[in-house]
């Protein structure tokens, strides 16, 4: 009896092993490489969001420092040419009118009084804030916007050699301010395209988009394009630091 149980046994075993290391179960090389892969570009993605988390705190702790600051007595020497992100600058009296160039409706194909305006005054550092209304304007042609924005780019620094220039990116949008327009919510790839053009062209490109949360309407106004009040400040304390004002 105990020889049969024993045979019956290592039958099971066997049956056992079969399946368990058959074809369909078994892990190839090539799949435990690709797992590998997998794993270490998840960590790598992970660790690219923990980096990028830390240096948008660390950028709003330094906005935050110098939000309380006298702004015209900062931009003294500076201008910010632009839309209607730009006029908000006015609106709030945290600049005067000779720091801000702009109207509201503005884009890089409709700004010649403003360019001519800005050649008069030279400053010693030009902010560029457009993208808000170019979206609609250029009816999403991402090229047609970045040659034009790059002919604009062209033109001043041919008239004003020796002031420093700066490109700021679009402001997050909320999911309101995206479907305004059939173009509004590509701003992420608008942005992509700007910053490509800046790196191409040697400009330094400003993305204070880490500044709002487009997920927080409280943060907005109505439309969900502009953000209220209290962004203002943290912006003009970023963009100076990032340009030594």
């Amino acid at each position: 009896m105990k020889k049969g149980r024993i045979i019956i046994f290592v039958v099971l075993v066997i049956v056992a092993s079969v399946f368990i290391f058959s074809p369909k179960k078994m892990t190839y090389p090539d799949e435990v490489a690709l797992g590998r892969e997998k794993i270490a570009e998840m960590s790598q993605r992970d660790l690219a969001s923990v980096e990028t988390s830390i240096s948008n705190a660390q950028k709003r702790k330094r906005a935050n420092k110098r939000e309380d600051l006298n702004f015209k007595q900062i931009y003294e020497n500076a201008i910010i040419m632009g839309d209607s992100m730009a006029m908000a600058l006015l609106d709030y009296q945290l600049l005067n009118p000779n720091q801000v160039v702009s109207k509201r409706g503005r884009t890089v194909g409709n700004n010649e009084e403003d360019v001519a305006v800005v050649k008069g005054l030279s400053p010693q550092t030009l902010f560029l804030q457009y993208g808000l209304n170019d979206m609609p304007a250029f009816r999403g042609n991402i090229d047609g916007w970045i040659d034009a924005y790059e002919g604009l780019i062209h033109d001043l620094q041919a008239s004003l050699p020796a002031t420093d220039l700066y490109v700021v990116a679009i402001t997050p949008l909320t999911s309101k301010g995206q479907s305004v327009n059939e173009y509004n919510h590509r701003y992420l790839e608008f942005n992509e395209a700007l910053k490509t053009m800046c790196e191409r062209l040697g400009v330094k490109f400003i993305d204070p988009g880490f500044l709002v949360d487009p997920n927080d309407m409280e943060q907005y106004q109505s439309d969900g394009i502009h953000p209220g009040y209290s962004y203002f400040p943290k912006w003009l304390s970023y963009m100076a630091d990032e340009a030594d004002l």
